[in-house]
């Protein structure tokens, strides 16, 4: 699997069709929505989900992986969660 810049591009049609998958489950108030296994948010359009849920958790036990998907910001929409993990810079709570 190739890592990095060309994650966004290789996953692009699955990335499509997931968004939509979560788009369609979201209710009229906004609601919340939980993504296990995020890491760098590559499968997910996060511009998208930021725009129609009024919360996102993202959880991974890739701090650094966390850490890339911090960088496409939504900061105010989405929390980050990593599990026993090393912890990163910026609002990453750590799990039991």
């Amino acid at each position: 699997m190739v890592e990095g810049a060309d994650d966004w591009r290789l996953y692009e049609g699955h990335r499509a069709h997931l968004t939509d998958v979560l788009l369609g489950s979201a209710r009229g108030d906004g609601g919340r929505l939980c993504l296990l296994g995020a890491g760098r948010c590559n499968d997910v359009d996060l511009e998208k989900l930021a725009a129609t849920f009024a919360e996102i958790h993202l959880v991974d036990i890739d701090a650094k992986a966390l850490d890339a998907a911090r960088a496409l910001g939504y900061g105010s929409v989405v929390q980050f969660l990593v599990r026993n993990g090393a912890k990163s810079g910026g609002p990453v709570r750590e799990l039991e």
